[in-house]
């Protein structure tokens, strides 16, 4: 992350400061909240897990100094998640005759578990209050939520079908989650400015399709090229849009991205490149709009914002790790042309 200095100075308009004081305390609920569902889930016999961790910031933007990573925009991301090889109780009636058995050429459903915190930030040079028309700059903005992934893997598609639901305002985190990576990293950071100005409390509900297509050419110790065009769709008060784009890979001994049948072959390492596009269509997207009712902070969001990413991964048995840069183009008419950040993901893979 970036730029923020240790002091907060006192600001007009501070009516959340009640609520960041209980912050800590709801942040070790929900915590223990979301272990407790995915042991749960765990504890089911005979169950194949892939845990993972993804982490989005510009910190990550490894070709720039730590000084020039601007911490503003889509501020930071964190996900948790837990996948299962089994389908979720809410889609049992879609996954009839599924199997995910070795050699299978069945589709195979999955369910991911996911606890999620999003963040958006406006330009901090630009903070609340210290400049006369910071209201054209983005919103201080988060989102805290749990979702339910089900996927249905074959050997040439991928549908994924996630219900999310959360909370946006001071109940989910945001100014403490920033603060404390601050902290952490408070050589290059100094204090923001202005979450009293946020988007406030709503419930949040989000409802997503994505389906996608697979054209590969492999070998299981060789080289390996493949493509993954996809179209998708989200509703919700959360994010209401529709995407299309299209994802390559090249590589060495590339195992199939999503047929878990097919991975009882693979080799013990493979490495990768990756580059993708995506074009998306929003008709509303909360840390732009606003609240749905009665909002009291929004700016003139744009309707198509293209995306381009790169990045690099590798697999070693059971353990995945990469690395992506992500460019996006201009979300709001007052908004940067473009903005960049880094994503980190890693994954283990538990077999019983």
């Amino acid at each position: 992350m970036h730029l923020t200095d240790t002091s907060r100075g006192t600001v007009p308009g501070a009516s959340n400061r009640g609520a960041s004081r209980g912050a800590p305390r709801a942040f070790l609920y929900a915590i223990r909240t979301a272990a407790i569902l995915l042991a749960a889930t765990a504890s089911q016999a005979n169950a194949q897990w892939a845990w993972r961790a993804r982490l989005d910031n510009d910190a990550y933007n490894f070709w720039q100094h730590p000084a020039a990573r601007t911490d503003e925009e889509y501020s930071n991301g964190v996900r948790l998640s837990a996948e299962t090889y089994r389908a979720p109780w809410w889609a049992r009636r879609l996954a009839r005759n599924a199997s995910c058995e070795a050699a299978s050429r069945s589709t195979c459903v999955s369910h991911e578990l996911m606890l999620a915190q999003e963040i958006y930030t406006p330009n901090l040079d630009r903070a609340p209050y210290t400049v006369t028309d910071w209201e054209r700059e983005r919103p201080y903005a988060a989102w805290l939520y749990v979702s339910s992934t089900a996927r249905f893997a074959r050997p040439h598609s991928l549908d994924e079908i996630e219900l999310a639901a959360g909370v946006t305002g001071a109940p989910a985190l945001g100014e403490l989650a920033q603060t404390i990576a601050h902290h952490i990293n408070e050589r290059y950071t100094r204090r923001a400015h202005g979450w009293e100005t946020q988007i406030g409390f709503e419930p949040g509900l989000l409802a997503r399709y994505r389906r996608s297509w697979l054209a590969r050419a492999a070998t299981r110790h060789g080289p390996a090229i493949e493509l993954q065009p996809f179209i998708g769709a989200a509703a919700g008060n959360i994010l209401t849009n529709a995407e299309a784009g299209a994802q390559a890979r090249v590589g060495i001994a590339v195992s199939h991205p999503w047929h878990v049948p097919e991975w009882h072959e693979r080799a013990a390492l493979e490495v990768y490149v990756l580059g993708g596009i995506r074009q998306e269509v929003v008709a509303h997207n909360f840390s732009l709009d606003g609240n749905t009712v009665n909002p009291d902070r929004a700016v003139e969001r744009r309707p198509a914002v293209r995306e381009h990413t790169v990045g690099i991964g590798a697999r070693y048995k059971r353990i995945t790790l990469s690395w992506r840069a992500v460019t996006r183009t201009q979300e709001y008419s007052s908004g940067p042309r473009l903005h960049r950040y880094g994503v980190m993901q890693g994954g283990i893979e538990v077999i019983p």
